[in-house]
């Protein structure tokens, strides 16, 4: 079958340096890179060509079944296509190596036709080499927000902030204990994030409870994924924000905020940003010079307003809400924006006979 878990030992012989493996299934598509490099500076993305991203594995994945990471090891890339939900003997694979580390700055690629009824498939030697692609994010960390399914993220960007991602998660149980998703991802749409001065934040808003797993990926081919992050979708961090608005007036704009609940909360941040994204010549700024109190309590929570004075008439601004709470966890909320408007100077008018 080809499915059931099979001991490879053909397999270890034909590449000599590895151990005994267990298979997720019973096909197997390998292949070496160029240079040799040496374990651990290696990550890979695979997707099926008619998923388009939607679902991918990345080297966890190779093993999932076991919870063993073995998709790069001793000079060979492993990918077991069988750990694919929708996969067919015939579908076109695509899979992408990233360098890390060491090998920060090189990639290679490679698309072929899945043999589901071929035992082991070698595909021979990948160019491995220099690439100008988006380089892998880094830093990835996912925690809750005061509100229950959102998940808040941050990373660093890496690239200058002129990569776009893709976020993707998982909720698949983890094998042989190792606390990770294997990694088996899909995509989750839509995303909604910004970068500035080389750090990202963004929200997942679809988290479920139990526990999640995130990556992010720079789009464009063979961006390499981030490490791996998790957070608890039912989770709810000490600060609820119930309102958070913006009026415009003359010359200025009326910033209000409620929260239903307040919890080890220190204060807030506002940030001020000329485009949805924070990003660019429209890059956030904070308006607040020192941390504007919390007053809430965990009962029944606070209001708060806040002028902006240093506003053109005219321009569309957007502004972020952020929360600190006393072990240094910060959620961001938001944007909301707003027009300030102009004084109008009415004249009298004079009539001559």
């Amino acid at each position: 079958m080809r499915r059931s878990a099979v001991a490879v030992t053909s397999w270890v012989a034909i590449l000599l340096a590895l151990s005994p493996i267990v298979l997720a299934g019973s096909t197997l598509d390998y292949g070496a890179l160029t240079g040799t490099p040496a374990d651990g500076t290696v990550t890979y993305i695979a997707y099926l060509s008619e998923t388009n991203g939607d679902e991918i594995v990345t080297e966890d994945g190779y093993n999932a079944g076991s919870g063993t990471d073995q998709g790069y090891q001793s000079g060979f890339w492993l990918l077991a296509v069988v750990n694919f939900d929708t996969e067919n003997d015939g579908d076109e694979v695509q899979i992408y190596v990233t360098g890390i580390g060491a090998e920060t700055g090189k990639a290679g690629s490679l698309i072929f036709i899945w043999d589901g009824t071929s035992g082991f498939t070698n595909h021979g030697t990948v160019p491995f080499g220099s690439s100008s692609n988006p380089a892998t994010p880094a830093n990835l960390a996912a925690t809750p927000t005061g509100t229950q399914g959102t998940i808040r993220l941050t990373w660093t960007d890496n690239t200058g902030g002129t990569a776009t991602y893709r976020l993707y998660g998982s909720t698949q149980a983890s094998g042989a204990g190792n606390g990770a998703s294997n990694g088996h991802y899909y995509r989750i749409t839509p995303f909604n994030y910004q970068c500035s001065a080389g750090a990202c934040v963004g929200q997942d808003t679809t988290a479920v409870p139990g526990m999640n797993w995130y990556i992010v990926v720079a789009d464009g081919s063979l961006s390499g994924h981030s490490n791996e992050a998790s957070a608890d979708g039912s989770q709810v961090t000490g600060v609820v924000l119930s309102s958070f608005a913006v009026t415009p007036r003359e010359n200025e704009i009326l910033i209000e905020w409620e929260t239903a609940s307040e919890r080890d909360n220190l204060g807030f941040n506002l940030y001020r940003a000329e485009s949805a994204e924070g990003t660019g010549s429209g890059a956030y700024v904070q308006l607040n010079k020192d941390l504007i109190p919390g007053t809430g309590n965990p009962i029944q929570g606070g209001s708060y307003s806040f002028v902006d004075q240093h506003v053109a008439v005219g321009v569309h601004y957007y502004y972020w809400l952020e929360d600190v709470e006393v072990g240094g966890l910060t959620t961001l909320h938001g944007p909301v924006s707003a027009v300030p408007q102009g004084y109008r100077l009415y004249l009298p008018v004079v009539v001559r006979d």
